[in-house]
């Protein structure tokens, strides 16, 4: 039996890597039960957690933005799933108890509590506020069994925190593309060039960013706009109605992405890296699979994903100047376009699901049986 926990069930990439990882343990006939916050979304149908086909048990949890809300809401839930899960006698006698994210520290206590074997799946860098961060960082050293990095570069950034065991294993994408990637075509270049962004609202992301992206490209009607943002609807549709622009295409959280990457000529991440540095970057692959060239921050993950000028930039996006210039000249050279597509889909490859399946299997089934 294998316990998988998690807080926050929206569409953003941390979920997306576990939906990938149960999805792994029950094509190999691993049992397993699914601890997840039951307020990450207006409707729990929302996550894509919810799209998995594992017994589910739900904890109190609702994201606050203010930020004493937010830490009470927060302890109090990781108390509850720390009863929940005493009281749970498959989580008393599990082989695995795995926490995704480094949140469920409630799950994290109950391991070392029961002497189980922990597997913390790390997807962040920072946490806010830095006391919180810490806290939450010193829980983890001390319960964990084993913390499963997403990049070289996150690895080195906890090389001072003395873990008991790590690795590094890189993201996939989800397994729901993998029918649309092998139907990948390339979309025509000959009256539109598509930017797509993928992102929440988080101030960080760089939403902003792609908002005057399109204010700077509203005279040339050869590129069309659309941003997937990881919202609930009421939001989302507040926030579209707020910043409509022509050129733009605002859509919140669609049945599925890859009717959008399919569509794709250019996918962006526009995090801004003196606030926010990526782990990884789940977009760029997922954008790479489609053979769509990607624009990243110049830092972080990315930097072990994408090689600048071949398969895709890497730009800040505080040099908006240089974005623009770059995606306009690429649009206007189908022939070196052709040669990014090729390089995308040849990077993906390195990052495909089989090479992911075997790693996490290993992980899984070290203490499984």
């Amino acid at each position: 039996m294998i316990i998988f926990v998690h807080l926050l069930n929206d569409a953003s990439g941390s979920p997306r890597v576990l939906k990938s990882v149960i999805e792994i343990a029950q094509k190999y006939d691993l049992l397993g039960k699914l601890y997840v916050g039951s307020g990450g979304t207006a409707s729990p149908s929302d996550g894509v957690l919810s799209q998995t086909h594992i017994e589910h048990c739900r904890y109190p949890y609702r994201f606050k933005s203010f930020i004493v809300s937010r830490l009470l809401y927060f302890v109090t839930s990781q108390i509850i799933l720390f009863a929940i899960l005493c009281l749970d006698k498959d989580a008393r006698h599990a082989n695995i108890i795995w926490v995704n994210t480094l949140l469920p520290i409630g799950a994290m206590c109950f391991a070392r509590l029961f002497k189980r074997y922990l597997v913390v799946h790390m997807h962040e860098r920072e946490l806010k506020p830095k006391l919180f961060h810490k806290v939450i960082v010193w829980i983890t050293r001390n319960t964990a069994t084993e913390v499963i990095f997403v990049s070289k570069e996150q690895q080195q950034f906890f090389e001072s925190i003395r873990f008991k065991q790590s690795s590094v294993i890189h993201n996939t994408y989800d397994s729901a593309l993998a029918q649309w990637v092998k139907a990948v075509h390339a979309p025509p270049l000959e009256d539109t060039f598509n930017l797509l962004m993928l992102a929440s609202l988080k101030s960080f992301k760089g939403i902003p960013a792609f908002l005057e992206l399109a204010d700077r490209l509203a005279d040339r009607p050869q590129f069309k706009l659309t941003l997937l943002i990881n919202e609930d609807k009421a939001i989302g549709e507040a926030f579209s109605e707020a910043e409509s622009r022509p050129n733009l295409t605002i859509i919140c959280r669609p049945p599925s992405t890859a009717p959008y990457y399919q569509a794709a000529h250019l996918v962006l991440n526009l995090s801004y890296p003196d606030e926010f540095i990526e782990t990884f970057g789940l977009t760029l692959i997922e954008a790479m699979a489609f053979g769509v060239p990607v624009i990243a921050p110049p830092i972080g993950g990315p930097l072990e994903i994408v090689s600048h000028e071949q398969d895709g930039f890497l730009i800040s996006a505080r040099d908006l100047p240089r974005i623009e210039t770059t995606i306009i000249e690429l649009a206007d050279k189908p022939e070196r376009y052709a040669e990014f597509r090729a390089a995308a889909l040849k990077t993906a490859t390195l990052f495909s699901p089989l090479a992911f399946e075997q790693k996490i299997l290993e992980k899984l089934t070290h203490e499984a049986h």
